[in-house]
C-alpha cells in the first residue's frame, strides 16, 4: 500500500512538471493523454533544432555529417518527426500519464548532443557495426563499449523486474519482434529482387530506436532517463544523416525491380493476408 502510494505519488510529481504539457491542456485544450503525447514530440522537435545547431558549428567536422542544407533540414525534420511519432505510439508512452518533465528534457539533448561529440573522439570516431567490426578496434574504443553497455544493461535487467511485475513485458517484446520481422521481410525482398553484395550495417539510429522500445516502464527515473538519451541519439542521427540511418541492409550495386518480381511480391503479400484471415475466423 505504501509502495503504491508512493509511486503515485512520483507519478503525480511527474506530470505537474511538463515543461509543455499545461500549454496544450491550457492554450490548446488537448485531453491529457493528447497533450502529454505532443509534450514529448516538442522535447525531440527541440532535441533535433539544438542537433542542427552543432551540426552547423565548428565543433563537428565536416565528414561526421551529410550536406547541411535548407532541404536536408526540412525534410529530414519532417522524418524524425514521423519516427519519434511512431515510436512514441507504439511504446504506449502517453498511456502512462507521465509528461515532459525537465529531467526528460536535459537527457534528451544530453543524448542528441552527447552522442555527437563523442563522434568526434578519435578512438571512436571509426567504430562502424558492420561484419567483423569488433576486429577493428583500438582498447580504448573497446573499454569505452563496455562500460556503457554495463550500464544500459544493468539498468535494462531493472526494466526487465519492472516490466514483467507490471505486465509491460509482452508489449516491449512484442514491439521490438515486430521490428526484427520487419526488417526480415526487407532482407527477404532484397534476396528475392537478387540485390547484390546484401551486407548489413547497424546505424546508431536504428539501435538507440529499438533500444528504445525496451525503456518504457518509468517506475524510476534511470528508465525513463536511459528512454530519453536513446531517443535523443535516434533524432541526432537522422538530423545528421538522414533517412539513410534506417537502412539496415545494403547493397554496392543497383538491380531493377522485375514486373516478374513485383507480381511475385504482390502474391505472397496477399496470400500470407488470406492465411492470416482464414485463422483469426478460425480461432474464433
Amino acid at each position: 500500500m505504501i509502495s503504491t502510494q508512493k509511486e503515485n505519488e512520483l507519478t503525480k510529481s511527474r506530470l505537474t512538471t511538463g515543461i509543455t504539457y499545461k500549454i496544450y491542456t491550457n492554450i490548446f485544450y488537448f485531453k491529457k493523454k493528447m497533450a502529454i503525447f505532443w509534450s514529448f514530440m516538442t522535447v525531440f522537435t527541440s532535441v533535433y533544432l539544438s542537433c542542427e545547431i552543432l551540426q552547423s558549428s565548428s565543433f563537428i567536422k565536416n565528414t561526421s555529417h551529410y550536406s547541411n542544407n535548407v532541404s536536408s533540414f526540412t525534410y529530414d525534420l519532417l522524418f524524425s518527426w514521423l519516427i519519434i511519432y511512431f515510436l512514441l505510439k507504439q511504446q504506449f508512452i502517453a498511456s502512462q500519464k507521465i509528461s515532459d518533465n525537465i529531467l526528460y528534457w536535459i537527457f534528451a539533448h544530453l543524448g542528441g548532443l552527447g552522442f555527437a561529440l563523442l563522434g568526434e573522439v578519435p578512438f571512436l570516431s571509426g567504430i562502424v557495426i558492420t561484419k567483423n567490426w569488433w576486429k577493428h578496434l583500438p582498447l580504448k574504443a573497446i573499454i569505452t563499449i563496455i562500460i556503457i553497455g554495463s550500464l544500459i544493461l544493468l539498468i535494462g535487467c531493472r526494466e526487465i523486474y519492472n516490466s514483467c511485475k507490471d505486465g509491460m513485458f509482452k508489449k516491449s517484446l512484442r514491439n521490438i519482434l515486430i521490428v526484427i520481422l520487419s526488417y526480415s521481410i526487407l532482407l527477404s525482398i532484397l534476396i528475392i529482387g537478387e540485390a547484390k553484395d546484401i551486407h548489413y550495417h547497424v546505424h546508431h539510429a536504428i539501435f538507440a530506436g529499438i533500444l528504445s522500445i525496451w525503456f518504457i516502464d518509468w517506475k524510476n527515473y534511470a528508465i525513463m532517463i536511459m528512454h530519453a538519451i536513446l531517443l535523443g541519439v535516434v533524432v541526432e542521427g537522422i538530423n545528421f544523416y538522414g533517412i539513410g540511418e534506417l537502412c539496415l541492409f545494403l547493397t554496392k550495386n543497383k538491380v531493377l525491380v522485375t514486373l516478374q518480381t513485383s507480381l511475385f511480391i504482390f502474391i505472397i503479400f496477399h496470400f500470407i493476408l488470406l492465411c492470416l484471415y482464414i485463422s483469426s475466423h478460425l480461432l474464433k
